[in-house]
């Protein structure tokens, strides 16, 4: 038996029926430290499979609303049959190979098409090619009211400041090197964050000697030996866990990956649909949903050639430069709890949930 291939048999936390409803299924795959569920019908014979990026790309076409799973399933999924060990270790491998992940797995079913075991592959590899680039050179102008002394980075949840959440949270991943860019009360800044021990992580500072906006400090890490860099706000907080935004990225291959929160509106009105002045219909209280820039990004480093040494540019105007040159960039729904904590009610709200 190879190191990095395992069964296991205790597998209903991770077998979900073909009825179940898209809100239960994102519940139940974020209660569960693998990133799929096997989708059986009701006499529990096994229909395919739905993995964390099959419903982050399902997620961007579709509504988080669906009453079930029917059109995400993937049934064209590679499966084992039991006591054929040496043909299922051949075909994880196999399917490890082409997915890249970090993690695959392959459902193991009897004669009858029930699942009665799942083959675990698991390469438990650092991840020394990453590094993770945190921008906190802002000025954080709409904070002020709560604290004139203190930076954005350095304001605290729960008694900890941003920044070293962040960077808590990011080490949750294989990911140890970190590269931090400041310029607004950077010495405080370096002075808290280097005081703080993080124990097995390598952390550096860059030094912006101007404001150069929510992309521009990238140009300062162009000669970096990390290939893949992912980027983060000071000021972002979520409960996604980042291996999966990981795994999407090298699943897919992407040159750059956006993670996408999912914003929702409620209309308390009803909404009036006319045709040059005559009613049509009332849509009563509606609700809107938008994905937005979450402030989480994975880019490939050598993109980081498209920007101007030392020059302001916006995050937006960088990923537009990116598409019109035809660069493969992906977009990652995030449905977890996510908070862009720019103003004082922002602040509040995230020290109620983290």
């Amino acid at each position: 038996m190879i190191n990095n291939y395992y069964y296991i048999s205790k597998i209903n936390h991770l077998i979900c029926k073909e009825n179940i409803s898209i809100k239960k299924f994102i519940y139940k795959l974020n209660n569960s430290k693998f990133l799929f569920q096997i989708i059986v019908n009701d006499k529990n014979k096994f229909i395919g499979t739905v993995t964390d990026g099959d419903l982050r790309r399902y997620l961007i076409k579709y509504s988080i609303e669906e009453k079930t799973l029917i059109k995400l399933i993937n049934k064209k999924s590679v499966i084992g049959l039991f006591n054929k060990h040496e043909d299922n270790i051949s075909k994880i491998k196999s399917l490890s190979f082409k997915t890249k992940s970090n993690i695959d797995f392959l459902p193991i079913l009897n004669k009858n098409k029930n699942v009665i075991k799942i083959l675990i592959f698991d390469q438990s590899l650092k991840l020394n090619n990453f590094a993770c680039f945190i921008f906190a050179g802002g000025k954080g102008k709409r904070l002020r009211q709560v604290s004139s002394q203190l930076p954005k980075p350095l304001m605290k949840i729960d008694n900890v400041p941003l920044l070293e959440m962040i960077i808590k949270n990011v080490s949750k991943t294989k990911i140890d090197n970190f590269i931090i860019s400041v310029k607004y009360k950077k010495n405080l800044i370096i002075k808290k964050i280097s005081s703080s021990k993080f124990k097995g992580l390598n952390v550096n500072f860059v030094k912006e000697s101007k404001f150069l906006g929510t992309a521009g400090s990238l140009s300062l890490i162009k000669k970096t030996i990390f290939e893949n860099i992912l980027v983060i706000n000071c000021d972002v907080l979520t409960k996604l866990d980042l291996n999966k935004f990981i795994n999407y990225y090298l699943e897919f291959e992407f040159d750059a990956l956006i993670g996408a929160a999912i914003i929702n509106y409620d209309i308390p009105f009803g909404v009036l649909k006319d045709n040059q002045g005559r009613l049509m219909s009332i849509d009563e209280k509606p609700n809107f949903s938008f994905r937005v820039a979450s402030g989480i990004y994975l880019f490939k480093s050598s993109l980081f050639n498209n920007l101007k040494n030392n020059t302001y540019i916006d995050m937006p105007e960088f990923i537009e430069r990116l598409i019109i040159k035809k660069y493969n960039v992906g977009v990652f729904p995030i449905h977890e709890k996510w908070i862009d904590i720019g103003t004082p009610k922002s602040l509040f709200e995230a020290r109620k949930i983290f």
